[in-house]
């Protein structure tokens, strides 16, 4: 059941001469509901230098380590990948939300106490006086609605982790494949340069047969159109591998600047 806020008070009153009484006023039934036990769950949070501790980020592969040159294992990019990629670095970042939800509902009393107090005059039949009154005020929740709030929290939480989990898992099936397309554009570039090694051999021979008279100077012309053919193909694939590089840093959030470089076979 949802509990309700009630106030609890207290309130001084001065009579007139040197006599005062104290006087107690119990606004609402300050009786607690039931009692709610929990057993505490540590939270996560992203450190200043977006570094998170083991259990947030859930590391099932050893990182790799963009300042070691060389080609780079599958795992280790997806281990940079669980620390460094920036979905889910954002991702991370909604703990804070679960966070501030439990802080909220922690306190036993959700508000400030309220003071207020007054002075004036008591005219009485006999006698004259001065009134003094002060009055204390503090808003407590009952009907258990503090635990109610911090199983909410704790729901909360449970749907933050599970979501980092979906966008974890979806960063890893994205690095994955984009990992095995830079493959296909690294044999594909490896295949160009190895083609492109043809066509100059082919040149020297249909120059020396055209030098000889043995053919017709089309053939020349052709060798030397087939070479430029090569030599664009074999540009135009390591701009693709490059590409795909470049694709899987930012996905995994490598540097740029250095893109990692895949190893292993298809």
């Amino acid at each position: 059941m949802k509990g309700c806020p009630v106030r609890c008070g207290a309130r001084l009153t001065t009579m007139g001469g040197s006599s005062g009484v104290l006087v107690l006023l119990l606004l609402a039934s300050c009786g607690g509901g039931a009692r709610h036990t929990r057993a505490e769950r540590p939270f996560a949070f992203v450190t200043p230098a977006g570094e998170v501790d083991e259990e947030a980020r859930g590391v099932h592969h050893p990182p790799a380590n963009p300042a070691v040159s060389g080609p780079v294992e599958l795992e280790g990019v997806l281990g940079y990948a669980d620390l460094h990629a920036p979905v889910l670095r954002i991702a991370r970042s909604t703990r804070a939300r679960a966070g501030a939800a439990r802080a909220a509902a922690s306190p036993l009393f959700p508000a400030n106490p309220t003071l207020s107090g007054g002075v004036g005059p008591r005219f009485g039949i006999q006698s004259t006086g001065v009134d003094v009154e002060l009055s204390l005020s503090q808003q407590i929740w009952i009907a258990g609605e503090r635990g109610t709030r911090l199983d909410a929290a704790e729901r909360f939480a449970e749907l933050t982790d599970a979501e980092i989990e979906q966008v974890r898992w979806s960063v890893h099936t994205d690095v994955h494949a984009m990992f095995h397309q830079a493959l296909v554009a690294r044999e594909r570039a490896a295949l160009a340069e190895r083609v492109v090694a043809f066509p100059p051999n082919v040149l020297r021979i249909a120059e020396r047969r055209v030098g000889a008279g043995d053919t017709a100077p089309l053939s020349l012309r052709l060798a030397e159109a087939e070479l430029a053919q090569a030599r664009q193909q074999a540009v135009a694939t390591a701009q693709e591998y490059r590409a795909a590089r470049l694709r899987l840093a930012l996905l995994s959030g490598w540097p740029a600047s250095s893109p990692p470089e895949p190893a292993g076979a298809l």
